[in-house]
Parts: C-alpha cells; sequence; structure tokens
C-alpha cells in the first residue's frame, strides 16, 4: 500500500542494516511485500549485474530466506545509489542457491497455476542462474531501486511500537492441490488446503524457520490518547513518503496534514496472490489492529471506544490497487473510505477523505489519501 515505483529525490538517507536479530522477525514480512510490489502496478524489480530479471522476487518463501541470507553475511557492503536505490554486494553461492530454492520450490508451481508467476519469468530465473554459475566473481552486485534497507528498519521501528502493527499470515504447512489442465467454468482454481495462520510480530516473536508466507501489513500509531510520546505526524508522513515525492509534493503534504492529533499510518498491505484466504486474513488483521487502539488501559480507562479511533488516517498508494480504487457504493470514495464506514458510524462518528494525487513524469501517478473526523 505504502509504496510505488520509485522516483529519485534530493536526499538518500542509508539506514543502517537491521540486526540479525531482527531480520529473523521481518524477513519473511520482506518477502511478501517484496514479491507483492515487483508486480504491476509496483513494478518495482530489481537488477543483478546490470540486468532486471522479471520473475526474481515473485516466490516471497524464497524471498524471505534470500534476504535472511544476505543481511546475515558477516561482509555485508550496502552502498548509496545517486537515485535513491542501493546496491548490495551479494555472495555468488548465496545467490545461486536462491535461484535453485526458487525454481525448486512448491510454492513456485503453486503461484505459476495461479498465474502469480508466468513460464517465461521462472525460465528468466533458469538463465540467470546458468549466466550466474559460470561468472568467475565471488560476489554479484545487485541492484534494489528503493531504500530497502530503510523499509526493513520502519518494520523493525513498528514492531516496537505499543500501537503500532506488523503483522504475517502464512502456512506452516503445504498441501497444495493442482487445477485441472483444462478449465471449464466449473473447476476450481488451484487452492492450498490448509488454513493460514495469523500472526501479530511483537520483539518476542519466534518465527518458524520453514514457513509459506501469503501477507503482510504495517500500521503505524502516532500520538494514541494511551501514549505520552508525542511526535510530529507531518514529519513522519514525510519521511514515509520522501522516496517517491519530491519537495515541493511532499511540501503539500505538510500543509495538508494535521501535525499533532492521533493518526493511523496506514502502511504495507500485501497479500500473495488474492484469493479467499488473503482477503479473510486482511480483515483479521484489521480487525485486530482497531483491538489493539480502542483497547483501555491506565491512562484511557475513562475513554469511550469512539475517543480510541484515530482522528486522522494516512496512506500511499497507486490506482488502481485494492486500497485506491474507487467504489460504486459510496460517492466514488476509495474502498478503504468505506470499510472504515463500518468503524466510525456506529460510534457516531462522521469521516471525510481527501485524496492528493501527484502526476509522475513517467506516466504513473502517485496518490496520498488523507481521511479525518469531521
Amino acid at each position: 500500500m505504502a509504496s510505488g515505483p520509485p522516483y529519485p529525490t534530493e536526499k538518500n538517507k542509508l539506514a543502517d542494516p537491521p540486526s540479525k536479530e531482527d531480520i529473523e522477525r521481518v524477513a519473511y514480512c520482506a518477502g511478501v511485500y517484496l514479491a507483492s510490489f515487483s508486480k504491476e502496478p509496483f513494478d518495482e524489480k530489481w537488477s543483478i549485474d546490470g540486468c532486471v530479471i522479471p520473475g526474481l522476487l515473485l516466490n516471497p518463501r524464497t524471498t524471505g530466506h534470500f534476504v535472511k541470507a544476505v543481511f546475515h553475511q558477516d561482509d555485508l557492503k550496502i552502498t548509496a545509489s545517486p537515485d535513491g536505490g542501493e546496491h548490495f554486494n551479494v555472495n555468488k553461492e548465496l545467490l545461486l542457491n536462491y535461484l535453485e530454492e526458487t525454481l525448486s520450490d512448491p510454492m513456485t508451481s503453486y503461484l505459476c497455476d495461479a498465474e502469480w508467476f508466468s513460464k517465461t519469468d521462472i525460465e528468466s530465473l533458469a538463465r540467470l542462474k546458468n549466466k550466474i554459475s559460470t561468472n568467475n566473481d565471488k560476489n554479484i552486485d545487485v541492484y534494489i531501486p528503493y531504500p530497502v534497507t530503510n523499509i526493513l528498519s520502519s518494520y523493525v521501528e513498528a514492531i516496537q511500537g505499543a500501537y503500532s502493527i506488523v503483522s504475517l499470515g502464512f502456512h506452516e504447512t503445504w498441501e497444495y492441490k493442482p487445477a485441472p489442465e483444462q478449465k471449464t467454468k466449473d473447476n476450481a482454481p488451484p487452492t492450498v488446503s490448509n488454513e493460514v495462520k495469523l500472526l501479530r510480530i511483537t520483539p518476542d516473536t519466534i518465527i518458524p524457520d520453514d514457513v509459506y508466507p501469503r501477507l503482510c501489513s504495517r500500521y503505524l500509531g502516532i500520538n494514541h490518547p494511551g501514549n505520552d510520546k508525542r511526535e510530529d505526524v507531518a514529519e513522519i508522513a514525510i519521511r514515509e513518503t520522501e522516496f517517491y515525492l519530491n519537495k515541493s509534493e511532499t511540501d503539500v503534504i505538510k500543509e495538508k496534514v494535521e501535525p499533532n492529533v492521533y493518526t493511523s499510518f496506514l502502511g504495507e498491505v500485501a497479500k500473495i496472490p488474492d484469493n479467499d484466504y488473503t482477503l479473510s486474513g486482511m480483515h483479521w488483521i484489521a480487525i485486530k489492529y482497531l483491538e489493539i487502539l480502542t483497547t483501555r488501559n491506565e491512562i484511557t480507562a475513562d475513554y469511550e471506544v469512539k475517543d480510541l479511533l484515530p482522528k486522522q488516517l494516512l496512506y500511499l498508494s497507486l490506482p488502481g490497487t485494492a486500497v485506491s480504487s474507487k467504489s460504486k457504493i459510496h460517492r466514488g470514495e476509495s474502498r478503504l473510505m468505506q470499510t472504515l464506514r463500518f468503524f466510525y458510524n456506529p460510534v457516531g462518528l462522521e469521516i471525510e477523505e481527501e485524496v492528493l494525487s501527484f502526476p509522475k513524469p513517467d506516466g504513473q501517478t502517485v496518490l496520498f489519501g488523507i481521511i479525518k473526523q469531521v
């Protein structure tokens, strides 16, 4: 949700890499996020030795393993790129292991049948594996066209927050039933028979090593009534968007956002692929997040539920996503706005939405949504 095609900015801040312990907690979330946003409409693809490889990140399970392995390298070297991206010096054998695992992993077959992967994507990975295997260099340059280290650090920061949430949905085992070769209207699509397990990741969470991740989310709670800490919401909004927007555009956001009120920033929501499992999982995560926000403590013991719902909700998206697409039910508002009405209206609260639109030179448009109580 909080992502889009990368655009150069006037700043390029390279965050410190997360610790090995923190990477253990966020690697699978990163796998889902990177896989989801490597596809349209975001189309954020990595390059290996200067070549863009279409299928490189599309399996969230093996990509999570790869992220963990990369950040566990003792000689890890990360270099900031002038365009805002990052270069990683990755051990050749580590990269080959990732490609081999992706090509042979059972989740790849499922995602191909579900048309998340294409056979062309898989062929591109096989060609890359052959090319890398004949390379005499010990390390291979991996270029990422956005600040992935900053993204991982933002997940770690959200895990620490009492009123923020990082969630992961995954299968503990894999039971896959392929679709029939000849499809008819009565044929079922490819399915995974075991349920998705949903987990809120905390600093104490231990995630099993060998799961099959399907969805993740990151929501930030800022200036919650139960938290003594006060932050400038506008500054956080700029921090979350400055890679995708230039200074004049972030200045517009700064003028529109109320800086001191209780706010939720709705970060990434990624699900692979869209189906009943992932959609129901997203619904559970939203309910869980609202439970966290509306749970009373010593400070908020006398508050009503309506006082614990955010006064302002912010999101960054692109046209055509599930978040920003227009609803025909409620005056053309976003689906997110429509969903939030079910939580706000029953307790006597009304909300309104403003969507800022920022056209980009490549023809894409970045959207910044502001939903406020009225």
